[in-house]
């Protein structure tokens, strides 16, 4: 018996059979990454630039209409694409730099040849090329000039180097050798190609040839091992979406990205100095990316970034490893305000021509005592404090502070709190706090099941967000089943709550078919993918954990965290389900705008709905991305009290608003179930909803859906939404030195900006290394100015900055110089009004350090207080409430010697606006899945979804005087003379398990057929379920005769009717129910045909709970 390796031995004696093990050697190999661009013709002489990773199509790059591109190939060592245009175009045969990071295309010149048909860089760095009806010509990639190396008639359509010594080329089907001295045919590959022509060609690393076909949307790939003779095998093909490819680039490099920026830690407590890491991951782009020495972080504010500092890869500066593209640092932050504040990461200069941002990552700075919750501590400790959202963070602090109380976690939303009382049980602990009337909702962590509720798991009663919208009704009568593609971070396919439950997409970060959640590093909120799918479909009425609100759905998961792989990857999910929820808001940055815009042409959004976030950073007005664009389905965030969340960005391109805050799987590995906030939640609600409305009506299209969502949505009343826009005015612009835009002094030549003076040391660190230093040295008296524009729905400012007074005069000194800061309105020149924030005079000296401080042109003996910060608030009546102008006056007075002067040192001015915003009646809607499943409040006109009419019934906003119950519209079924009867139906599908309904509805029967009139004919109510049984209960069966009926006026127009009524009355029982498919019906019928007399049936807000 042979042993494995005898077994081969043979095969090395027969050179035949060695390509043979040659060919099984390769085949086996795990094809190498590759990154190909590739040209195709839209039409005649429109060309579209689409990418290829790792044999998977990422879509299209961009367009170039009238262009005619026939070539396209990369640089071997640079970051450059090159393309090459034919001669349908009225620039034939001109050569083009491509921007490989956005496609754009450059102009170099003419080649002197009419038409280019391929393209192909060799190993020394030459650039060659195919002119048809000329030969093979040598192109200069700088200038476009070229010279004719071998003339020839054969109509080479493509062209690709194998390496310096040998060229390949195409024709039809066959493929021709050029060896440096001729060219002749080699070899025939028909047998792969289908008959299809050569059109395309490009050799990769491992030396398999990829080839483009006329006619053909994939591309070809062999295994060339040799083509004299000719040893050719087809090895496998790459997914493509476009025929007739023209040119095919490969490039080891992907476009530049940046991750997303991890900070820690992610809560600071106000006016504590802290020192915060940051750090991020680029990826793609060159090869060497030490070209990007730092990073910029900036503070996200109204006005703009500020500039607080950079990261390095460069070992130092706080990074932990040079060179390994994870940029770092450390700074110092320090805010007096609470509330939250979001950070980004850019290049300093564009890349590519692309300057490249990343989304915002955000910290909260809060004074509340807290502590961290320890694994071992369980997880239904504590008491859940849900304060009413006009609550202050101030307010909030007081009760905890007044109770003694702790609080266990990190406050991701500021009015619910998770709290701890040591001494106290948490019954105790409930009934101390349900005395503040801020606390709306006192209760304890963790639910335990109640008897017989349904759904039954057990965290359900702890899901508001599932009542507020309503799911809690539909699940009596509807599952969703659509599957749910959630492009995030990830999803963990082990979670108890979705094993069985998650199809495994592509991870476009790993590059792989394991898009298994590995979080967002660096931050504390991780596995947020797998948090978002577990809100849309978690494994339901199992008597475990949560509720999902899609029960049946299955979720597509996709990892992509980067802005380029977040396009690329929504438009790979589109492929895969029909509703995609993407949970990530961007800066409309023109970077954004345009990748999302380029995935958006690619799918038809009439049929995929796009779900996606309005985001977190409590503005008013300023779009995010992508939920600012047209065919984005855009989600905003409401709270308990259906108002827009102070914490949710409001613009005018939000469709509907779902909760903000709600009950999901934990952040961590082996944390149960918490409560969260956040638009990103709110976005699976919606996704949730879609696919129960969509699997009801399955021949709807994704626009039919949204538009049902949005139409039976509930308008909210009029309120006012608290947000905070933050405009950093520290010095704008002041990168260089004796820059004093945007402040006003009397004496310029006495301020000026610097960043190096004095022997001072613990200086504040802040957006720019310079500051401001000003001295009476020109004057007695120097003032400096700034203005700050007031708008009219400012309600309050908090202005923050450092200071240095020094003085040559101190105690020992008989003069007095001083400082003064002063708040001012100068609104108009009636206005008196003025506050002193800061004095220093010769009663303080005493606290100032005697010093001696080291000038660059001299040394001085003074005193300096030091650097110290300020922080005040102003809020009306000093506050002009209609708008107008503040001015920030800084005094300093010489009063003694004039050749020793004082001189004040000022950096970081900070002015933060805080905004009210009232949003009128009807302006925004909360998503209500009941009413867009059933309709109970019958909101639409005719005709209903889902009901089926017979007779006088329709909908209406008022009958006479009646209005209806719940918002605006309800039912109306008439009998008139001579009409038999009116009802209106609809048919239920009752799932396994239920055996009850909780039906409450409103009716109000009216009628001139009463007691009172003396009439002995009657018309008759009667509202009814029939179940799938056949049994059919009736909730109302009665006749006018004995109905408690009041006697009224009907008011109709000019008309007045006598009436009985018995007035808006609630039906609320419990039906007995089987499950399958049954019937609703309301009928009015009339016994007294033909009498000449009207009566009505009125019904409104149906719903599958018990009455309130």
């Amino acid at each position: 018996m042979k042993t494995p390796l005898q077994a081969i031995k043979p095969f090395w004696r027969n050179p035949m059979k060695k390509y043979l093990v040659l060919f099984i050697l390769i085949t086996m190999m795990k094809p190498a990454h590759s990154f190909l661009y590739v040209i195709h013709d839209e039409a005649l002489n429109d060309s579209v630039l689409f990418m290829i990773d790792s044999l998977y199509y990422m879509g299209i790059l961009n367009y170039y209409p009238g262009h005619d591109l026939e070539a396209l190939d990369a640089h071997p060592q640079k970051w450059e694409v090159y393309a090459a245009s034919g001669d349908n175009t009225d620039k034939a045969g001109y050569l083009y730099r491509v921007n490989p990071q956005t496609g754009e295309l450059s102009e170099i010149g003419p080649t002197g040849f009419k038409e280019i048909e391929g393209l192909s860089f060799r190993a020394d760095e030459t650039l060659w090329a195919w002119a048809k009806g000329e030969g093979l010509i040598q192109v200069n990639p700088q200038t476009a000039e070229s010279k004719l190396i071998l003339p020839s008639e054969v109509e080479i359509e493509a062209l690709t180097w194998k390496d310096e010594k040998v060229l390949y080329l195409g024709q039809g089907t066959d493929l021709w050798k050029y060896d440096g001295q001729q060219l002749k045919l080699a070899c025939d590959i028909s047998k792969y190609t289908q008959g299809k022509s050569i059109e395309a060609l490009e050799m990769m690393p491992n030396n398999t040839l990829v080839v483009g076909l006329h006619g053909k949307r994939n591309l070809l790939q062999l295994n060339v091992l040799s083509v004299e003779p000719c040893f050719i095998s087809k090895s496998q093909e790459i997914a493509s979406e476009h025929n007739d490819i023209e040119g095919i680039a490969y490039t080891k490099v992907r476009p530049l990205s940046l991750g997303k920026p991890g900070i820690w830690p992610d809560s600071l407590k106000p006016g504590v100095s802290t020192n915060v890491g940051v750090s991020l991951k680029i990826s793609g782009g060159p090869d060497d990316k030490r070209d990007i020495p730092s990073l910029l972080l900036e503070e996200i504010t109204k006005e703009g970034p500020m500039t607080l500092g950079r990261l390095y890869d460069d070992g130092t500066h706080g990074d932990l490893q040079a060179d390994d593209y994870l940029y770092m640092g450390q700074f110092d932050v320090q805010k007096r305000v609470e509330g939250e504040y979001c950070y980004r990461v850019k290049t300093e200069e564009p890349v590519a021509g692309v300057e490249l941002v990343t989304a915002a990552t955000c910290l909260w700075v809060v004074s509340l005592p807290t502590q961290h919750v320890p694994s071992e501590i369980a997880v239904d400790e504590g008491v859940v404090l849900t304060f009413t959202d006009d609550t202050s963070v101030l307010r909030i602090k007081e009760i905890i502070l007044a109770e003694g109380a702790t609080v266990l976690a990190d406050i991701p939303v500021l009015n619910e709190l998770l709290v701890r009382i040591e001494s106290l049980p948490r019954s105790n602990v409930i009934a101390r706090f349900e005395k503040y009337p801020e606390v709306s909702w006192a209760r304890p962590n963790r639910w335990g099941r109640p008897a017989g509720h349904f759904p039954n798991d057990p965290e359900f009663p702890a899901q508001e967000s599932l009542t507020q919208i309503r799911a809690n009704e539909v699940f009596y009568i509807a599952k969703g089943k659509m599957t749910v593609a959630v492009v995030d971070s990830g999803v963990d396919y082990t979670h108890p709550e979705l094993v069985g439950k998650v199809i495994k997409g592509w991870d476009f970060e790993s590059e792989d078919f394991d898009p298994i959640d590995e979080g967002i590093k660096g931050l504390k909120h991780n596995r947020h993918g797998t948090r978002v799918a577990a809100i849309i479909a978690a494994h339901s009425n199992n008597g475990i954990g949560m509720t999902g609100v899609s029960w049946n759905s299955k979720i597509h998961a996709v990892r992509a965290m980067s802005l380029f792989h977040q396009r690329e990857a929504l438009t790979y999910a589109a492929k895969k389900a029909n509703i995609i929820n993407f949970s990530f808001a961007l800066s409309d940055a023109p970077v954004a705008r345009g990748e999302f815009q380029k995935m958006l042409k690619d799918v038809d959004t009439s049929q995929k709905l796009f779900v996606s976030v309005a985001g977190n950073d409590r503005t008013v007005g300023k779009v995010t991305i992508p939920c600012g664009l047209p065919g984005i389905f855009c989600v905003g965030g409401t709270t308990r009290e259906n108002q827009v969340a102070t914490q949710s960005n409001l613009f005018s391109s939000i469709d509907i608003f779902a909760p903000y805050t709600v009950l999901t799987v934990g952040e961590e590995i082996g944390e149960e179930y918490y409560q969260d906030g956040g638009t990103s939640f709110s976005a699976p609600l919606v996704s949730g909803a879609a696919s129960i409305v969509w699997s009801l009506h399955p021949t709807w299209d994704a626009t039919q859906v949204k538009d049902q969502l949005v139409k039976t949505a509930k308008f909210l009343p009029k309120h006012k939404k608290q947000s905070l826009h933050s405009i950093t005015e520290t010095f704008p612009s002041q990168t260089k030195l004796n820059d004093l835009e945007g402040w006003s002094v009397e004496n310029e030549e006495s301020c000026y900006t610097t960043y190096d003076l004095g022997n001072f040391d613990n200086w504040p660190k802040g957006e720019s290394r310079f500051f401001l230093v000003c001295t009476t040295q020109e004057s007695d008296v120097l003032l400096i100015r700034r203005e700050i524009d007031i708008h009219t729905d400012v309600t309050k400012i908090g202005i923050t900055f450092h200071y240095n007074f020094i003085t040559q005069e101190y105690p020992a000194m008989s003069a007095t110089d001083n400082l003064s800061v002063w708040v001012k309105d100068i609104s108009d020149s009636s206005t008196k009004n003025s506050e002193l924030l800061i004095y220093h005079d010769n009663g303080s000296y005493s606290s100032l350090s005697q010093d001696t401080l080291q000038f660059p042109d001299r040394e001085i003996v003074g005193a300096k207080t030091g650097w110290l910060e300020k922080y005040h608030e102003i809020e009306p009546p000093f506050l002009p409430t209609t708008g107008g102008k503040l001015a920030l006056d800084f005094i300093i007075r010489n009063n003694g010697d004039k050749n020793q002067y004082p001189f004040i040192f000022l950096k970081n001015l900070r002015v933060d606006r805080y905004i009210e915003t009232e949003i009128p009646a009807r302006s925004v809607k909360q998503l209500d899945v009941f009413e867009a499943v059933f309709g109970g409040s019958f909101e639409s006109p005719l005709p209903l979804t889902g009901w089926t009419l017979n007779g006088s019934c329709y909908t209406a906003f008022d009958f006479g005087q009646f209005r209806a119950t719940d918002r605006e519209r309800f039912l109306v079924c008439n009998t008139y003379p001579n009409e038999e009867s009116a009802w209106i139906s609809r048919e239920i599908d009752i799932p396994e398990g239920v055996t009850s309904l909780p039906l409450s509805l409103d009716y109000n029967f009216l009628s001139q057929e009463f007691p009172g009139n003396g009439l002995s004919d009657w018309d008759i109510i009667e509202l009814s379920i029939k179940s799938a049984n056949g049994n059919v209960t009736r909730l109302v069966a009665k006749s006018s005769d004995d109905i408690s009926m009041v006697e009224d006026t009907l008011y109709i127009g000019e008309n007045q009717l006598a009436i009985g009524r018995t007035g808006w009355q609630t039906l609320s029982v419990d039906v007995p129910v089987s499950s399958g498919k049954g019937e609703i019906k309301i009928m009015l019928s009339s016994e007294g045909k033909g009498n000449g007399l009207h009566s009505a049936l009125l019904v409104d807000n149906i719903r599958f709970a018990p009455s309130d």
